[in-house]
C-alpha cells in the first residue's frame, strides 16, 4: 500500500502510470477515489470497472459510465447479495445495456430519481416512455417529462403533446428534439419560444 502511495504522489503527471492504478484491482479505495476525478476519461472509466472502487465514487461515476458500472464484478456481487440496493437500481436504470423489461419494472420504482433515470437512458422502449407520461403519479414531475422530452426513442406523437407542457424547459425541449416535425414546431405556442428562447429551428 505504502508504494502505491508513492507511485501516486511522484507520478501522478503520467497518465499511464495512473491508468495502471486505475485498473489494478488492488489499488487502494484512497487513490481510487483520487483517480475518479482525474481529466482523463480513460482513467475516470477504468476506475468504474474496478471492483476495488468505493460503492459511492461507483455511484458518481454512473452518470458518465453506466455500463461500466454494471460490467463490474462488484456490481454482479451486490446484485446478488442484496438487488433491491439503491446502488443496484439506479445502475441499471442509467446503463443502456439493461434489458427493457428491468427498464419497465424500474419505470414503477418508489423512487422519483430512478423514475427520472429511466426516462434519459436511451434504451428505454417508447412504451416505457408512454406509460411514465401517462402516469399521474409521475405526469407531475416536470423534470422527467423533460427527461422523455430529450430522449432519442421519443415519437413524434409524445413530441406533440409535450408541446403544450406548462413547463418552459419541456417546451424547449421539444422544440430542439430532432424528431419534433414541421407541424409541431410550426405551432403557433412553439413559435415564439423557438425564436424567443432557443434561438433556433
Amino acid at each position: 500500500m505504502f508504494l502505491q502511495e508513492l507511485i501516486f504522489k511522484f507520478n501522478n503527471t503520467l497518465i499511464e502510470n495512473k491508468r495502471n492504478l486505475a485498473a489494478t484491482e488492488d489499488t487502494s479505495a484512497e487513490i481510487l477515489q483520487q483517480l475518479s476525478q482525474d481529466k482523463d476519461p480513460t482513467i475516470r472509466a477504468l476506475v468504474a470497472s474496478n471492483p476495488n472502487t468505493p460503492t459511492q465514487v461507483l455511484l458518481e461515476l454512473g452518470i458518465e459510465f453506466p455500463d461500466e458500472i454494471t460490467r463490474n464484478p462488484i456490481f454482479l456481487l451486490e446484485t446478488l447479495e442484496n438487488s433491491d440496493s439503491e446502488f443496484v437500481r439506479i445502475s441499471l436504470a442509467r446503463s443502456t445495456t439493461t434489458p427493457t423489461n428491468t427498464l419497465k419494472k424500474l419505470a414503477l420504482d418508489r423512487s422519483k430519481e430512478i423514475r427520472r433515470i429511466v426516462a434519459a437512458n436511451p434504451s428505454t422502449p417508447v412504451e416505457t416512455l408512454e406509460f411514465l407520461l401517462g402516469d399521474p403519479y409521475t405526469f407531475n414531475d416536470k423534470c422527467l417529462r423533460y427527461y422523455v422530452a430529450t430522449n432519442p426513442n421519443i415519437t413524434e406523437k409524445l413530441l406533440a403533446i409535450l408541446a403544450f407542457d406548462p413547463n418552459k424547459r419541456v417546451r424547449i425541449a421539444v422544440a430542439n428534439h430532432p424528431q419534433t416535425s414541421s407541424k409541431t414546431l410550426n405551432r403557433q405556442d412553439l413559435r415564439s419560444w423557438i425564436k424567443n428562447e432557443t434561438g433556433s429551428r
